[in-house]
């Protein structure tokens, strides 16, 4: 059980980095592709890496936050009966705070939680329909914790 919340855990975090990641990277192409900038194309990789690399940074703490959210809140509930609005508002809370902390913006905040809110609910909804799969024998046996 505590390898299977661990894993859980460990997937929450790169996913919201990799959220986090293409976030930076969008809004460092609509920055630099908005009329009237005049940068040089060496300044626009930097400017994507960089964006990119901070909302990996922040995606990574907002779904540790998320993910240990989530274990404590909807203890022993299976994905089942886990309702998608109520995982996406974890989400955003916990991406909120962990922004917020981090980078001191609300509209950064604000904007980290409106996406983290959306992809949680959207992966809430597509993991509910995942077809069941066969237990392991050794989980099916354990007792639930």
């Amino acid at each position: 059980m505590f390898w299977r919340r661990l894993r859980g855990l460990a997937v929450t975090t790169i996913g919201g980095a990799f959220v986090g990641g293409v976030t930076g990277t969008v809004l460092a192409l609509i920055g630099i592709l908005t009329p009237g900038q005049t940068k040089p194309p060496p300044e626009w990789l930097g400017v994507i890496f960089v964006l990119a690399a901070f909302g990996a940074l922040f995606g990574a703490l907002g779904g540790a936050a998320f993910g240990m959210l989530l274990m404590v809140a909807e203890r022993g509930r299976g994905v089942a009966e886990l309702r998608p609005w109520r995982v996406g508002l974890w989400a955003a809370i916990a991406s909120a705070v962990a922004v917020r902390l981090t980078f001191n913006l609300w509209t950064v905040a604000a904007l980290g939680s409106g996406v983290a809110a959306v992809v949680a609910t959207a992966a809430t909804f597509i993991a509910k329909r995942a077809p069941d799969c066969p237990m392991p024998e050794r989980e099916r046996s354990s007792p639930p914790a």
